[in-house]
């Protein structure tokens, strides 16, 4: 099957949920996503995170990674302050902490509430939609993970 420009739009918008901006270099099977020009295949139009070039591997990597998790997880429970997040978060530093929720806001799973106050008031919490459910199956993941954690380490 031969891919329009309008096919390629909506596969990729309908994995990241993102405008995708095009450009010239579409003709070479290219799209610019993230400040990135990135390749784009068949594999990719089908929302494969096995091929290299998928651009949902991005956001499944910040979803995924060390903190990623951790932020949804907390954020589950309600509205938190930078400094709530920190301390909830045994182990996590200042700048992973900033860049994980900037990650996590760029995706669309949570939502930067920011304060016009003296000293500076910022507020997390999970997007209506997209991190509310993210949240939950990341919880479920989590759940899971406990109940077999005495399994697991007995095992080793």
């Amino acid at each position: 099957m031969k891919y329009t420009k309008n096919h390629i739009f909506q596969a990729i918008f309908a994995i990241v949920n993102k405008p995708v901006t095009f450009c010239k270099y579409l003709q070479k099977s290219k799209c610019f996503y993230l400040g990135k020009f990135m390749n784009i295949d068949e594999s990719c139009l089908a929302a494969n995170v096995l091929s290299k070039n998928c651009p949902s591997r991005v956001t499944l990597m910040h979803l995924t990674n060390r903190w990623g998790v951790l932020v949804m997880f907390s954020l589950r429970k309600g509205t938190h302050r930078f400094s709530e997040l920190r301390r909830r978060i045994d182990g996590i530093s200042e700048k992973m902490l900033t860049q994980t929720l900037r990650d996590l806001e760029n995706d669309g799973f949570i939502v930067r509430k920011e304060y016009a106050v003296i000293p500076p008031h910022v507020e997390y919490s999970l997007s209506a939609k997209k991190g509310v459910e993210v949240a939950e199956k990341i919880y479920d993941l989590v759940r899971v993970c406990h109940q077999l954690s005495q399994i697991i380490v007995e095992a080793r």
